[in-house]
């Protein structure tokens, strides 16, 4: 919901705008490094990158999609099922877009998974897939 801009959001494609160059660093624009967050163009709710650069491992449980088994509901955001072998990851990281079948990467609805654990398994690593993958810190405004 975060990435989407929230309830501001333009149902862009990516956070912030329907190019991926103004809001994500890739495998096309970062020439192979990491950059520090809020070089780029921010989305509705003043979040920066929240695509690209690294690929957000998140708290879900990641459970396969098809067409006989969808999301729960595809206008909410789905947490998935409550427990698992695996996490999710979104967003891309900046080795997205290195190949053709990658093409769309960072976009807000691109979705694959990690085992949650500090080992990565070389079957996860080859081809450094997953070498670009963090987190975000959320807080809540307590009042």
């Amino acid at each position: 919901m975060a990435a989407k801009g929230g309830l501001k959001g333009k149902n862009y494609g990516y956070p912030g705008s329907t190019d991926p160059d103004e809001v994500a660093w890739h495998y096309k624009n970062s020439e192979g490094t990491l950059h520090r967050v809020g070089l780029k163009k921010k989305n509705e709710l003043g979040l920066y990158e929240m695509a690209g650069n690294v690929a957000e491992w998140c708290g879900d449980w990641y459970r396969e999609w098809s067409e006989s088994n969808p999301p729960e509901k595809l206008s909410t955001n789905p947490k998935g099922p409550s427990s698992g072998t695996e996490k999710v990851v979104k967003g891309g990281d900046i080795d997205a877009d290195k190949f053709e079948y990658q093409a769309n990467s960072c976009r807000i609805s691109s979705r694959n998974h990690l085992p949650p654990s500090s080992q990565i398994p070389a079957e996860y690593s080859e081809g450094r897939l997953y070498d670009f993958v963090g987190f975000r810190l959320v807080l809540s405004d307590a009042k």
